[in-house]
């Protein structure tokens, strides 16, 4: 009886205390129970593996679903975000250029008032008033130019180039300022020629914005770097200052349309280049260096 089930053997104990003396009908019967009770523990234990596996299952398939919806929140509200400021763009373009004739007139007058005014006394009045009027014209032209570019639809015929000439390029439109500010500028390219899709005039503009706005937070003595790293599937763009960096209560902004906090700035340089990275399917981000200043990141897609 010691092969026996040990539910059958308690069984067995308890009323006949063993299986002597029983006919062979008797045994066939306990072996056909004995049976029976290993084929239940077999089968119960086959069904509390399969409900482990339907657990891990269930809980597998939960994250994943969680996932999904975040992903698909995000994709919602980048989605919602890209909508409102394409509307934007729209309401600022045509805005400005309503706005952009009339101030035409206005310089343009101004501009042959100037010419046309005689150095006495009375005229020199004139003068200082008419020219007590250019700078801020200057400023809403300016304005203007910098709305008429970022109301601009997004480009598609992106072809494919070298992004460490446009570095380049963008340093070169910005040596004269860096000199005069007594910051120096560095380009680490790489060995690698990295190249990308992009729609050139636009992604050399946000880039000689971006090295633009590091010279400008550079004091003198400082050093403007833009250094390009090659990755699996992105070709990574660091544009890093020595200035005092961004505040941290900014960072969340620094991409806002009209949000600035240099005395005289529109406010749209860093929204322009947004779009312009939006534009060139790439992505951006701004932020602090541990070892002081500002560094702004764009990823964009390796060729």
């Amino acid at each position: 009886m010691a092969d026996r089930h040990s539910l059958l053997q308690r069984q067995i104990r308890r009323f006949l205390e063993n299986e002597e003396g029983l006919s062979g009908h008797c045994r066939q019967f306990l072996d056909a129970v004995d049976d029976a009770y290993r084929q239940a523990d077999y089968d119960r234990a086959l069904l509390e593996r399969s409900m482990d596996l339907s657990s891990q299952e269930l809980l597998q398939a939960n994250s994943a679903l969680r996932a999904s919806l975040a992903q698909l929140q995000a994709s919602e509200e980048e989605r919602a975000r890209l909508q409102v400021m394409g509307a934007l763009g729209h309401l600022v373009g045509g805005l400005a250029h309503e706005v952009r004739n009339p101030l035409f007139c206005i310089t343009a007058t101004l501009d042959a008032l100037l010419d046309n005014l005689d150095d006495t006394i009375e005229p020199h009045t004139v003068r200082r008033a008419i020219q007590s009027l250019s700078e801020p014209t200057a400023r809403l032209s300016a304005l203007m130019s910098e709305l008429l570019e970022y109301g601009k639809p997004l480009g598609r015929n992106l072809a494919a180039g070298p992004l460490g000439a446009v570095v380049l390029e963008a340093f070169a439109e910005n040596r004269s300022l860096a000199d005069d500010r007594g910051v120096r500028l560095r380009a680490e390219l790489g060995e690698r020629d990295h190249r990308i899709c992009m729609i050139r005039p636009r992604l050399l503009m946000a880039l000689s914005n971006l090295v633009q706005n590091a010279v400008q937070h550079t004091p003198a003595g400082g050093e403007v770097v833009v250094e390009l790293t090659g990755m699996e599937d992105w070709v990574r763009c660091e544009v890093r200052d020595s200035g005092p960096g961004f505040l941290e209560e900014d960072l969340p902004r620094i991409f806002e349309p009209f949000f600035t906090r240099r005395r005289g700035g529109t406010g749209l340089g860093l929204s322009i280049v947004q779009r312009v990275v939006e534009e060139q399917h790439a992505r951006i981000v701004a932020a602090n260096r541990p070892a002081g200043g500002g560094v702004v990141t764009v990823d964009f897609p390796a060729i």
